[in-house]
């Protein structure tokens, strides 16, 4: 079980606010068939990284410091809770 918590606090998950282009919901942003090619190619170049492989996904983050070190975070927590997580 992978502690959400600790995805928040994670050093990998750390990013300064500059580094997050946005946090997007999972049901309104796959609607677009772009989004899904989006994450359907990131996921094949090993860019992303599923938060908790128990619990349905609700959002994704995407980071990049630069485009080889973009990286899309799976969560299982609501758009709503990784903002106020990441920007309180």
């Amino acid at each position: 079980y992978f502690c959400i918590s600790c995805f928040l606090t994670s050093p990998d998950y750390n990013h300064s606010h500059k580094d997050i282009i946005g946090i997007f919901d999972l049901d309104t942003a796959t609607v677009s068939a772009k989004t899904r090619d989006f994450l359907n190619k990131a996921e094949k170049e090993g860019k992303t990284v599923t938060v908790s492989l128990y619990e349905l996904p609700r959002s994704f983050t995407v980071t990049a410091k630069n485009k080889e070190e973009q990286k899309i975070y799976i969560s299982p927590l609501s758009v709503n809770a990784v903002a106020a997580k990441r920007f309180k």
